[in-house]
């Protein structure tokens, strides 16, 4: 998987390092992606200062899941020739693991 193809329509918001998009090819209803405006191998690789904003994200969806009575799945999808990392989060209607396990497999296998 290489620099996601976000369209403008699909971006939520954005900060100053980073910006939240709606997946263009959701796996799940609210399936979103934090991607950092600066093309970087991974989110491990961007400037500890950023580390603030991607915490707000984070804890913004968070937020709405928990209004929302939803669970969620935050991972990071790196790839070898990847150059634009991109944080995974896909929310879930079901508490159980069942689903989890589901999206967790599926992105092992790919």
């Amino acid at each position: 998987m290489s620099s996601p193809n976000v369209e403008s329509h699909l971006i939520i918001s954005i900060g100053e390092n980073y910006y939240l998009a709606l997946a263009k090819g959701p796996l799940v209803e609210d399936h979103v992606l934090i991607i950092p405006v600066e093309h970087m191998p991974s989110t491990l690789s961007m400037p500890p200062e950023s580390e603030i904003e991607l915490s707000r994200f984070q804890n913004s969806l968070r937020s709405y899941c928990k209004s929302q009575e939803k669970e969620f799945i935050f991972f990071e999808w790196v790839s070898i020739r990847g150059t634009h990392a991109n944080l995974q989060v896909e929310v879930s209607v079901d508490s159980g693991n069942s689903q989890k396990d589901m999206i967790f497999t599926f992105h092992l296998m790919i």
